[in-house]
């Protein structure tokens, strides 16, 4: 069986062997995309895209609704496929998201961890039983 280097350039095989996609891959076919659409384009159209909701909110949010009500089954079908369909490209997007947010999310743990202590001190004030202070 022939192993891929996924070196495409100077590859010797007169025919690709690489049938899969791995993460990284998934990462430069990302990049190669971005690249397709220059960032000023996209946030020229986002801003126009967002001036134009802010203007038109009282009419767009009830149509919004009721396109969501109406297709709610075919849209969480349609999420769950693609979830299913991109489960690599999203792992990875995520793991790329953790490591540059290490120290964000430590803050949030650590927040996380003093509101829980405090939290069970105060139910285990409120919940202790008379016997129990009494003993002691």
């Amino acid at each position: 069986m022939l192993i891929c280097n996924k070196d495409c350039a100077n590859c010797a095989l007169p025919d690709c062997c690489n049938d899969s996609m791995d993460a990284q891959d998934y990462q430069e076919s990302a990049k190669r995309e971005k690249a397709m659409f220059p960032p000023k384009t996209k946030a020229k159209y986002l801003s126009h895209k967002r001036e134009y909701y802010v203007a038109n909110r009282e009419t767009m949010l009830p149509k919004m609704r009721k396109y969501y009500y109406d297709n709610r089954e075919r849209l969480n079908e349609q999420h769950k496929r693609y979830n299913a369909d991109n489960k690599e490209q999203i792992a990875a997007y995520k793991k790329e998201w953790r490591e540059k947010n290490r120290e964000r999310l430590a803050v949030k743990d650590h927040e996380r961890y003093v509101r829980r202590k405090e939290e069970i001190k105060k139910w285990n004030e409120k919940n202790t039983c008379n016997y129990a202070k009494n003993a002691l």
